[in-house]
């Protein structure tokens, strides 16, 4: 092969490199100004000149933050993965369901409220301790709907979401598969308004399989103390709902064992009606762009009508 050959092949190659970089630059720069574009229209987002709380961190890591890397099976789940055993998919029975949740929550609840029950046919109405609301598990209607003003959220569709289990890293893991069009209701948990954890799950920047977007659940992270919740029930109740706490956990470079006692923490079952939204964050300057957080509300029955 002769220099001049040689000469040419290396020019075409410098060149080939120069449009890759050019390439991966715009591209670069074109997802950052995507994010930028949603990031203006996230719901309540000027609603509070800061976050309500700074990050927290329930278990200690010297580690740095880091995004997390997609998982398989295009799924992008909110919770943290639950270990299982085998790998044949399997819904747990209401025992092993509670029996994950045994490790003492370290998310201090607020102190008992009161609530209010409005009686439908004589409009009478009644104040009365918050957990008197609560029915119990497994005897409250299902949640088909659910409502938060401040995020402009109007009956957005409560969906079941069950978990599945794949391989990741060697390890069997299940994780809650949350749909991309509606709130995830686990299916181990306690439905809104029984006592127990009711826990529903959204995406943050996601509208489908790997599809970046404004998720359903994209501006939880601007729900402050006080915020009205609302769900509608199967038989017609609406239950409203107060929140009394908005917080982060840092999950991106954690150990996977910090993060199942992560999943453990959140959750824990209660003694009277609690409902906790989850979504991911990813911090103040770009809350789109990964999933270095959870973001957990959790919310108080107030009342049903």
């Amino acid at each position: 092969m002769s220099k001049q050959t040689i000469r040419f092949l290396a020019a075409v190659m410098a060149v080939a490199g120069s449009l890759i970089i050019a390439v991966a630059a715009y591209s670069y720069s074109s997802q950052m100004r995507a994010e930028q574009s949603l990031e203006a229209q996230v719901p309540g987002q000027t609603n509070n000149s800061a976050p309500t709380t700074t990050p927290i961190v329930l278990m200690p890591s010297n580690k740095e933050p880091s995004i997390p890397t997609a998982i398989a099976l295009n799924l992008s789940p909110s919770v943290t993965p639950l270990p299982t055993q085998g790998a044949t998919p399997v819904q747990p029975d209401a025992t092993t369901a509670a029996n994950l949740a045994l490790t003492p929550t370290a998310i201090a609840l607020a102190s008992e409220a009161t609530a209010t029950v409005v009686s439908s046919e004589s409009g009478t109405t009644t104040t009365v301790a918050a957990a008197a609301l609560g029915v119990p598990r497994g005897s409250g209607s299902p949640a088909v709907s659910l409502s938060i003003p401040k995020l402009d959220m109007v009956n957005l569709p409560i969906k079941p979401s069950e978990y599945i289990t794949y391989q990741l890293n060697g390890q069997m893991v299940s994780d809650w598969n949350v749909p991309y069009d509606g709130a995830g209701h686990l299916v181990t948990t306690a439905q809104p308004g029984e006592i127990g954890n009711a826990i529903l799950s959204g995406h943050h920047n996601l509208i489908g399989p790997n599809k970046f977007g404004l998720g359903k659940f994209a501006g939880l992270w601007n729900l402050i103390v006080g915020d009205e919740v609302r769900i509608t029930t199967q038989d017609g109740k609406n239950q409203l709902w107060r929140v009394v706490q908005s917080f982060p956990i840092k999950e991106g470079g954690e150990p996977l064992a910090v993060r199942i006692q992560h999943a453990q923490q959140i959750m824990a079952d209660t003694d009277k009606p609690t409902l906790t939204l989850l979504t991911c964050w990813n911090g103040k300057t770009n809350p789109l762009s990964g999933n270095t957080y959870r973001w957990v509300i959790q919310a108080d029955l107030v009342s049903i009508n």
